[in-house]
């Protein structure tokens, strides 16, 4: 095996353990957040979710910027002290940008607490104060993306899965020992993520200089290297806007029309069907620099290669896991909550999450090339128009159907951006390649899990406790796992690599 497989192998491994860590705390412990502070509580932390995802919009393009930059300038002789004064001259504006998120936020507080959510259990006093942490949380947490950026286009996932569960570990485990000590209230939740949110952003800063290739020169802010990447920038930076407004255009309607319990409930099933999407961001992490390295050389014969094998693992790492979850909803949020009445109350509208969510993560791939090739108008356009007509949707949805509206509303956007957005790509950079995109990459593995598990899912009575639930789950998700390996394309390079491993440790 090749020195830059083994790299390759180990960064995904190290990115599915961080991210499968961060996924696990999440999961371990919104369950106790919500037993500890309410259920409203947990709609002031999907209010922050989504402050959070609109305050992305500052950052503008520009980590991943810095991400596809330093992959494709580490590739160049000599590029140390441009590598380095690229990522200082992206650091000012960028600490600016975070610096008028967190003031914007900040400033809302009084309007959003007492005019926009509606309390009832918590009084608006505390929720204001709640959302001023909120801001100076997003102050320090933002540039964290661009350091985050930084180290995944080096290559250095092992370092940044690991500063990425620890700072998890911390967010999550450490709120849980700060409500036990200080009191379960929102305030006291939200204070422990500003130290939290401080200490994880300087490290990573600490960590990316330190990966940079030492220089005799010190890093100066240079503007033709922005001036250089601007297009591409903007170009993200468009997408962002539309992307974040799709993400949490229903989150901002569900917000105004529901109430905060029922807001809270639709973040819980929010919480467990984004662990779908979250186990497709290791594949992506490890790529995306990979797949920028390769569209630069110009071979589009390996470009395909390198292409078809990641969607293929995507699609072996995401459909077991979303459709198991979404046949099975009731008993993945029962043995998640152990709670029978947040059950009955969620798993309707997770449901409908988890296939959006799924569809989301098989469209991540066919993202990655466009953004490798420095394409960016494409995703712009479609969220454009995908945004004129799922802005009105909401505005009926939302008041009329509630929470399920807002289910509904996502799984009809990533089924239309899977097909059409996908279907336009192909097109475009990788022509004749669709059919076995649609077919060998996803279809061959989709089919049959979701066959298997519709049977499973006649045959299997629904669970009535949570051991019940948890052993109905493991098994409903072994039989699609199983499936899923077998009948994938990769199959045969999965057996191969797994007996080798074997080998080299001396079990065969």
């Amino acid at each position: 095996m090749s020195q830059r497989a083994i790299s390759v192998q180990r960064n995904m491994i190290a990115n599915y353990i961080g991210r499968g860590w961060s996924a696990l705390m999440g999961l371990a412990f919104i369950p106790l957040y919500t037993k500890l502070m309410g259920v409203e509580a947990m709609g002031v932390v999907g209010l922050f979710v989504t402050l959070q995802a609109l305050c992305l919009l500052l950052d503008a393009g520009l980590s991943t910027t810095l991400n596809r930059e330093l992959a494709r300038m580490s590739l160049i002789r000599d590029s140390a002290q441009s590598m380095r004064n690229l990522l200082r001259t992206f650091e000012g504006p960028f600490w600016a940008a975070s610096l008028l998120g967190g003031l914007i936020v900040f400033s809302l507080a009084r309007y959003i607490s007492h005019d926009w959510v509606q309390v009832q259990a918590i009084s608006p006093i505390q929720v204001q104060t709640a959302i001023r942490l909120m801001g100076v949380v997003l102050f320090f947490q933002l540039p964290l993306s661009l350091y985050g950026g930084g180290l995944l286009g080096l290559q250095r996932q092992v370092e940044y899965s690991i500063l990425n569960a620890i700072w998890y570990t911390l967010r999550f485990a450490g709120a849980i020992c700060a409500l036990k000590l200080a009191g379960p209230s929102i305030t006291v939740f939200f204070g422990w993520q500003v130290l939290v949110s401080i200490f994880a952003t300087a490290m990573s800063a600490v960590f990316l200089w330190k990966a940079l290739p030492k220089t005799s020169m010190q890093a100066r802010f240079d503007a033709s290297l922005l001036a250089s990447r601007w297009r591409f920038a903007a170009g993200l930076g468009a997408i962002s806007v539309t992307l974040l407004v799709l993400n949490n255009v229903d989150k901002v309607f569900l917000s105004r029309a529901v109430s905060l319990k029922a807001f809270g409930y639709y973040t819980l099933a929010w919480s467990l069907a984004n662990a779908v999407r979250l186990l497709a961001d290791p594949l992506y992490i490890t790529f995306f620099p990979r797949l920028s390295q390769v569209w630069a050389t110009g071979d589009l014969e390996q470009v395909a290669r390198l292409y078809h094998t990641v969607c293929r693992l995507m699609a072996i790492a995401i459909i077991p896991l979303g459709l198991t979850a979404a046949f099975f909803a009731p008993e993945a949020l029962l043995t998640w909550t152990r709670s029978p009445i947040l059950t009955e109350h969620t798993s309707s509208v997770m449901r409908l999450l988890v296939i959006g969510n799924m569809f989301l993560a098989l469209a991540i791939v066919p993202y990655s090339l466009q953004l490798a090739s420095g394409w960016t108008s494409l995703a712009f356009w479609s969220n454009v128009s995908a945004a004129l007509v799922l802005v009105p949707a909401m505005a009926i949805l939302a008041p009329r159907y509630g929470t399920l509206g807002g289910g509904i509303a996502w799984l009809a956007l990533n089924s239309a951006y899977l097909i059409v957005t996908v279907i336009i790509m192909h097109r475009r950079l990788l022509r004749d390649q669709l059919y076995q995109w649609a077919v060998t990459d996803v279809a061959q593995t989709m089919i049959p899990v979701a066959i298997v598990l519709s049977a499973a899912r006649a045959m299997i009575p629904r669970a009535q406790t949570p051991v019940m639930a948890c052993g109905i789950l493991m098994l409903a998700f072994a039989l699609a796992q199983s499936t899923a390996l077998a009948t994938s394309p990769l199959r045969s390079r999965i057996k191969g690599t797994f007996r080798g491993f074997l080998q080299t440790k001396g079990v065969v």
